[in-house]
């Protein structure tokens, strides 16, 4: 979830699937306090700025690579029994509308994607980031490098800790980890490639990983 560090107005917004578990665990190892932030009529989890009473002084997020955030949207719904994410009338989630992508074979589900909201992921970052030329936070994480680019954002707003608990700390295994990737179509592949091509081209201006288009090492600390 999204959450607010009050003795350092810092703010770490949320975006689905970017290693927010395994952040959140680590600062309750640090023993720093973290309260959720107000908003208003949204998810406490994943609000946007502009849906916050104040802008807090440091603001960070992290992002993930379209690929393999497609794939563990599809294990953590399939896990979750395909969850609808808007409960209630005014209650703002930035899933919602991929509800109605729900399909239990990965395939089908990205078809889906690409036919009634193509070019999702790049949509969602522009929504919390502001679009291309425009960044309304301070600093975009990448999951990739989810330990350093965390420990980082930390060090720059004065916190201390001892660096070996950051690299260290015990992963986060999600669905994505536990079932394994799922195959896919080489066609939808080249699809979402194209589609996502603006997010890939601003956070991922250089091969990543070897190259690999996003999947990242199992030892990530979080799927």
């Amino acid at each position: 979830m999204s959450i607010y560090l009050p003795d350092h107005d810092t703010y770490f917004m949320h975006i689905p699937k970017t290693g927010g578990t395994w952040r959140d665990d680590v600062l309750k190892h640090l023993q720093l306090k973290c309260v959720p932030y107000t908003v208003e009529k949204a998810s406490v989890q994943h609000a946007l700025l502009e849906q916050l009473r104040s802008r807090p002084k440091h603001v960070f997020t992290f992002v993930r690579h379209p690929i393999t955030w497609y794939e563990s949207w599809w294990s953590f719904q399939c896990d979750h029994k395909w969850l609808k994410w808007e409960k209630a009338p005014g209650y703002w989630h930035p899933l919602r509308s991929l509800d109605i992508c729900e399909d239990y074979a990965f395939n089908a589900f990205v078809a889906k994607c690409i036919k009634y909201e193509p070019a999702f992921v790049t949509r969602m970052y522009e929504w919390y980031i502001g679009p291309p030329g425009v960044c309304r936070v301070d600093r975009v994480g990448l999951f990739e490098n989810l330990r350093s680019h965390f420990a980082d954002m930390l060090s720059q707003v004065g916190i201390t800790f001892d660096p070996a608990v950051m690299m260290e700390y015990k992963p986060v295994r999600t669905a994505t980890l536990r079932k394994g990737r799922p195959t896919w179509d080489a066609a939808l592949y080249a699809k979402i490639l194209e589609l996502e091509a603006p997010a890939i081209r601003r956070f991922y201006p250089n091969p990543v990983m070897g190259g690999c288009n996003g999947r990242e090492d199992e030892s990530c600390p979080a799927g």
